[in-house]
């Protein structure tokens, strides 16, 4: 199992347990890598394209920290028809090795253990990858080399799925990493159903503040259970 989908999973049962509004899978263009301590802004923007023809356009605007052992903190407004915005905070903890989702309004931290130093799944992706069609597929990786984007140095990949029984369904997904920095500049999918685009903005190389990684203490904690080895 990789990292994300335990974080996915986390937030999932988080939000069910609260009676919140769904939430969209978290970020993953900043991975919990050690000694690259910084805060960005991610935006991710998604198009769905409905069955009559017609498209749903929404967008997502995440700020996340990292210190300098890797820990991280996301911070990400949801929208809920009924009561309005609601602050999703998620730590992400490699050290004590564990995953928890904060929510503010109650003051209850919704926490996943993990086992630590098993990895931590990174990857240049490969997106959804016609993950809802059935059936047998064809997928192919490339190599798109390394470009600058703000001045930093990231490596590029494409990945091509196929649906070989039905070959009109395409999915793409492009990825620009720097490994180095624990970061993707830029993700770009477009499936049958879907196109997405996640970048990252406004990087600050300054350590923040290692009080936002913790759970606070006022906080009661509802424990989630333990995730298996991640690979």
């Amino acid at each position: 199992m990789h990292l994300w989908p335990v974080i996915a999973s986390a937030v999932l049962l988080a939000v069910a347990a609260s009676a919140q509004a769904p939430a969209r899978t978290q970020s993953t263009l900043v991975l919990p890598i050690p000694g690259v301590p910084l805060s960005v802004e991610t935006i991710e923007e998604y198009v769905t394209k409905n069955p009559d023809g017609t498209s749903t356009h929404a967008a997502d605007k995440t700020r996340v920290y990292r210190d300098a052992a890797g820990r991280m903190r996301s911070e990400m407004e949801i929208a809920d028809p009924t009561e309005g915005p609601i602050e999703l905070i998620t730590l992400v903890d490699p050290v004590e090795g564990f995953i928890a989702v904060l929510e503010t309004s109650n003051k209850i931290a919704h926490r996943m253990k993990y086992q630590t130093g098993s990895g931590l799944g990174i990857s240049m992706g490969g997106g959804r990858g016609l993950s809802d069609v059935p059936g047998k597929k064809t997928r192919k990786t490339e190599n798109l080399g390394k470009q600058a984007i703000d001045t930093i140095e990231y490596e590029g990949n494409r990945t091509t799925t196929k649906s070989d029984d039905q070959p009109s369904l395409v999915a793409v997904s492009e990825s620009w990493m720097s490994r180095e920095l624990g970061l993707i500049a830029l993700q770009r999918y477009s499936g049958p159903d879907e196109e997405s685009t996640s970048r990252i903005e406004k990087i600050d190389r300054t350590p923040p503040d290692l009080s936002l990684f913790a759970i606070p203490a006022d906080y009661s904690i509802r424990e989630l259970g333990t995730a298996g080895p991640l690979q």
